[in-house]
């Protein structure tokens, strides 16, 4: 209820943008991702030249799944700033995520080119590039690459961690999966498949009471 009275109070008052920003940081914690959008339409409308409004946006409404419409974010927010590296992450994203894979891949490869230190690039691009795999094409190499140098400028990135974790798993290099795997569990301990994950490889080490714990994790994880 006090998100919902701070959000009324947004949209009743010209706020000014800083306090819109403070209070989609709040609500994006608390996970209040519908009033959250609320408070970043209203923003858009009331500061339709200020870059950070539409990340904001988009990242409300990636989180809703409305990919589409956060691909029209992410994109006029890197068009207000083209030297916003999370604008481009943001777009190249939600490009996936709205099915548009070729869209996605040119971007976030002309992210890296205007980027070269930022591991999220990195890590975005991988995680693109291991999915369409799955579909038959041969970049599965290549992302595994992206994710070791994504390791090599931020050693804490979860989902890089994760997603060699999972494919050493598969490869049945225990010990590269449980090193990956451990470090993804404390950098995201919310994360249902690095839990799922865990259970699977306990299993393989023959420890079930550490996978029961792991498949405990799993259900109750949002």
């Amino acid at each position: 209820m006090r998100y919902r009275r701070a959000t009324n109070l947004l949209l009743l008052f010209l706020l000014p943008v800083l306090q819109a920003l403070n209070l989609g940081a709040q609500l994006a914690r608390a996970g209040q991702y519908r009033e959250g959008m609320r408070v970043a339409s209203s923003a858009a409308d009331q500061f339709p030249n200020d870059p950070r409004v539409f990340r904001m946006l988009g990242y409300f409404q990636t989180k809703l799944q409305l990919n589409r419409d956060a691909v029209r974010s992410y994109a006029r927010a890197l068009q207000l700033d083209p030297a916003s590296s999370e604008a481009s992450v943001g777009l190249g994203t939600a490009q996936f995520s709205a099915g548009l894979e070729d869209e996605a891949i040119r971007t976030l490869e002309k992210g890296l080119a205007q980027f070269p230190e930022d591991a999220t690039h990195y890590q975005a691009l991988g995680v693109v590039l291991l999915r369409v795999s799955e579909a038959g094409r041969d970049t599965k190499t290549r992302a595994r690459s992206l994710f070791e140098k994504a390791l090599r400028i931020d050693n804490t990135l979860p989902e890089a961690h994760y997603e060699l974790g999972a494919m050493a798993l598969q490869a049945n290099d225990i010990r590269s999966a449980e090193d990956h795997l451990l470090t993804a569990e404390r950098g995201a301990p919310n994360d249902r498949r690095i839990h799922f994950a865990l259970a699977r490889m306990y299993r393989m080490q023959g420890k079930p009471d550490a996978a029961d714990q792991e498949m405990k994790a799993f259900l109750s994880a949002k």
